[in-house]
């Protein structure tokens, strides 16, 4: 639905602020209290009055309005086509010329493919396991690698899952609160006991895989106690695994592709995780909104959704470790996956937000969804590679362009709106004028005649007096479209205004 029918995307709305009817219901809200106890027609007469109100406070602010809008607009536009003509150097002309016909077929009709809708599935930490397990069973077919000893992609798996175990403890552990029962203690035990205990014997099964990693652990042991050894809790206990060494020459790099595929496919689920709470959230807060009365009801809604937090603080929480480690694996690996920077960005506290959240302060106009809705999948498979790419560069290609119209629309729009609000005003003073010369020629009385013609001329003036300071404040705006014709926008901070 956001992508069908988002005004950032469609064509010909510029920058159309969808919010301003609702604004008008908003400025009348505390009304309420006093129209309700009103009968029909005075209830629809207050409402009218507060709405004319409005609408002549809106009428009388077009000038300095449409002024700062203008403002914005101009080097917006600028900005965003310089952007995307960056962009198109960088793309064969031809490819480009294959997205414009996408592009335009779905502009013209909305039930063609909509080009800014990702295709191709994303990589899972699933499918990944499942991959490394085909290539495993590969070489144990064609007598590669030793079937008694577990294949090393199942080593580093299980070092995955035992860092996530520990991120969980971790997490518990903290939760616990400054008064735990002797009940939440003895369960705690007992996970990182158990936890201790598989750790272990996956550090015999990684000395075989990794010798590397026996002579980091001694190192790291060598701690400041007077036993000469460092005292750890479970959930701190480091696992050494391939992302974790600098120093990558004596490293097997099949090791770091393993972990690659599977940290890959872990910062992709992180993200699905992500979302799929964000959403369950979002629908307990309009649950809780709409239902919850009272203190049990309220408390347990609270619960509820501290749970949901939290579930999403642990995601977040393993993404970032998934894509710590594939920074650190990136160097040493000569990847076919260049834009995997742009999909699987650095996760900020405020990008964990809804479809529908913007940043604190922005507007419905100008708020755009976080990032975390917009990501693209990339496969694995490297028969897939180049379409996962081409689908990657195409829908940042579309959304790029989007914005660079949206904004060049709204120059256009902006200037005929100014046009249309002279002419109107203009049309308005002389049918004034015309309701003077109407009353003139009723049988009323002189006395009578002469106030409403009065009233009709006074009328007039005022809209003539506003058209005049209109043009007076947008004197300088054609002069300031031509110029950021050929000034680059970051020039163009001059007020026009004077």
């Amino acid at each position: 639905c956001n992508l069908q029918f988002s005004f950032n995307l469609t064509k010909g709305v510029g920058r159309t602020d969808g919010e301003a009817p609702e604004r008008g219901w908003a400025n009348i809200n505390p009304i309420a209290q006093s129209t309700k106890e009103m009968g029909p027609g005075s209830r629809r007469d207050t409402i009218d009055d507060h709405f004319n109100d409005w609408n002549w406070k809106k009428t009388i602010s077009f000038g300095e309005r449409m002024l700062s809008k203008i403002q914005e607009a101009v080097p917006a536009r600028l900005e965003h086509e310089e952007v995307l003509e960056h962009f198109e150097a960088s793309i064969p002309p031809e490819v480009i010329k294959e997205w414009t016909a996408v592009v335009e077929n779905w502009e013209r009709d909305a039930s063609q493919p909509n080009p800014f809708k990702p295709t191709i599935k994303r990589t899972s930490e699933k499918s990944a396991r499942l991959q490394l397990a085909s290539e495993a069973a590969e070489e144990i077919n064609e007598q590669r690698s030793d079937a008694s000893i577990s294949h090393s992609s199942v080593m580093i798996a299980n070092g995955l899952q035992l860092e996530e175990e520990q991120r969980r403890l971790a997490t518990d552990t903290a939760n616990l609160g400054q008064h735990p029962t002797a009940k939440q203690l003895s369960a705690l035990l007992e996970r990182s006991n158990i936890l201790r205990r598989k750790i272990a014997v996956w550090i015999e099964e990684q000395t075989l895989h990794m010798p590397q990693a026996t002579h980091e652990r001694a190192k790291y042991m060598q701690g400041a106690s007077p036993e000469g050894t460092r005292s750890t809790k479970t959930s701190d206990i480091p696992l050494f695994l391939p992302s974790t060494f600098t120093n990558v020459t004596n490293l097997d790099k099949r090791l770091r592709t393993y972990e690659w595929i599977l940290r890959e496919g872990q910062a992709y689920d992180a993200l699905e995780e992500i979302r799929h709470v964000l959403r369950l959230r979002s629908h307990m807060y309009k649950h809780k909104d709409r239902n919850s009365r009272g203190v049990k009801a309220n408390t347990r809604s609270n619960t509820a959704i501290a749970g949901a937090t939290a579930r999403i603080n642990r995601s977040a929480a393993k993404y970032r470790a998934a894509r710590a480690a594939l920074v650190k694996l990136a160097p040493g690996l000569e990847l076919e996956q260049p834009l995997w920077e742009h999909t699987l960005r650095r996760l900020d506290p405020d990008d964990i937000r809804a479809l529908s959240e913007g940043l604190y302060g922005d507007s419905e106009g100008r708020r755009s969804p976080s990032w975390i809705w917009m990501t693209y999948g990339v496969v694995p498979d490297h028969r897939e590679n180049a379409a996962s790419l081409n689908e990657a560069l195409r829908i940042e290609w579309c959304r790029t362009r989007a914005r660079a119209m949206r904004w060049a629309e709204e120059v256009k729009l902006l200037q005929e709106e100014m046009r249309r609000i002279i002419a109107f005003l203009d049309w308005q003073a002389t049918w004034w004028e015309s309701q003077g010369a109407a009353a003139a020629a009723a049988c009323y009385e002189h006395s009578i005649i002469a106030g409403m013609v009065a009233y009709a001329h006074r009328q007039a003036a005022i809209r003539r007096a506003l058209r005049d300071n209109f043009q007076h404040t947008w004197r300088n705006i054609p002069q300031f479209i031509q110029l950021g014709v050929h000034v680059k926008a970051g020039h163009l901070n001059t007020s026009i205004s004077t």
